[in-house]
């Protein structure tokens, strides 16, 4: 509707008091966000028009953003003209 993006519900008990956020529309393709207020993760796989606040948590590595319009793709496709389910995985590889 907005954009193309996918989320997956999460449980976060506490926020953090500091909070940097970002306008989605104004986002790279491959940014991951957290939704504070409804509780999602979401994963921006292609442009994103909703001009709202998100709180920007990660991002894709270039050599990967062809991936996740695949999978965004394929995402979408289940959800109009399938029962299946598709498990996601992330993964966090990197040294902080």
């Amino acid at each position: 509707v907005c954009g193309k993006q996918m989320y997956f519900p999460f449980a976060l008990e506490k926020f953090p008091k500091n909070i940097d956020y970002e306008m989605m529309n104004e986002q790279r393709i491959g940014r991951v966000n957290l939704e504070l207020n409804f509780q999602y993760l979401s994963l921006n796989y292609g442009p994103n028009h909703e001009g709202v606040k998100a709180v920007a948590v990660g991002q894709v590595v270039d050599d990967d953003i062809d991936i996740i319009k695949e999978v965004g793709l394929e995402i979408w496709n289940n959800l109009l003209f399938s029962d299946e389910y598709i498990e996601v995985i992330l993964e966090n590889d990197c040294e902080v």
